[in-house]
């Protein structure tokens, strides 16, 4: 498992509502229109721990504090130029780990196209199929 998370906020989405929103919108009228397709706004937190759970894997205990993001990106920058290797996480990246950033799916839901599976459903079904 992995042992660390932060308390940073997204909104998240699985794949099969997202061809589901593709094809209602093919078959609608709606033409050069923009949507953001999100089930949930959920925390990593709540993400982590509800993966560990469905692979039955210890959940994350350490809390990664912003002051810690953004001295281990720094870190993995000077690794990275002395190994001449990609890093495994970015300066965006740290900070992305404790923004809280929420998203609505009103402007799609509007159109009736509303069928979105919660981020646990999601989880379990793909831990389900990865397990068997």
């Amino acid at each position: 498992g992995f042992s660390f998370y932060s308390e940073g906020v997204t909104g998240f989405v699985g794949v099969k509502d997202v061809i589901y929103c593709m094809v209602g919108l093919m078959e609608s009228t709606c033409k050069n229109e923009r949507f953001i397709l999100v089930s949930e706004n959920k925390s990593f937190k709540e993400v982590l721990f509800s993966i560990a759970d469905a692979f039955g894997k210890k959940r994350p205990s350490r809390s990664v504090q912003p002051w810690q993001a953004s001295m281990f990106w720094r870190w993995e920058w000077l690794v990275s130029k002395i190994m001449s290797r990609k890093t495994r996480m970015s300066k965006y990246t740290a900070k992305t780990l404790h923004t809280k950033t929420y998203y609505s799916s009103d402007k799609i839901k509007k159109l009736g196209i509303n069928k979105f599976e919660s981020i646990e459903e999601v989880i379990t079904s793909v831990s389900d199929d990865f397990l068997v």
